[in-house]
């Protein structure tokens, strides 16, 4: 058998409590080459016990493709390269926008969009998402 690097590092996050992040060779086995677009999460965090999972409105779901899949303002790089860049290192980046909006935009088009409400209880958040992904499988939604 193969031997794995360091399959896993915690990281303490002070709002949230730690993180595990598992080096994708760990699992690389069980992961499928390419698949056809079928659920999109769009996920936020809350104080609340319990997971709430809610179809997205089209407002929304624009809205985190721009957000999220074209800047990556939920990542920590990518608000970081909007803010420390100067405006000739913006403006030479068009096609890089266009090209993540139209993939974003053609996985989204294909795809059941939904608002996922993390609660603070994990096992509950683990049950909800499983659910939903057994229970929805070639679900569409248009927008």
């Amino acid at each position: 058998m193969k031997s794995r690097p360091n399959t896993a590092a915690t990281i303490n996050r002070m709002e949230f409590g730690p993180e595990i992040r598992v080096n994708y060779d760990f699992f690389s086995h069980r992961v499928a080459p390419e698949a056809d677009p079928g659920i999109v999460l769009i996920g936020y965090r809350s104080l609340a016990s319990y997971c709430r999972i809610e179809p997205a409105g089209t407002l929304e779901s624009w809205r985190s493709i721009l957000a999220d899949c074209v800047v990556g303002l939920g990542l920590h790089q990518g608000l970081e390269f909007v803010i420390r860049s100067n405006p000739f290192e913006l403006a030479s980046k068009p096609p890089v926008a266009i090209s993540r909006l139209t993939n974003a935009r053609r996985l989204f088009y294909r795809s059941a969009v939904y608002r996922l409400i993390l609660g603070r209880n994990h096992r509950e958040n683990a049950r909800a998402i499983s659910a939903l992904v057994k229970n929805a499988p070639g679900e569409r939604r248009l927008f």
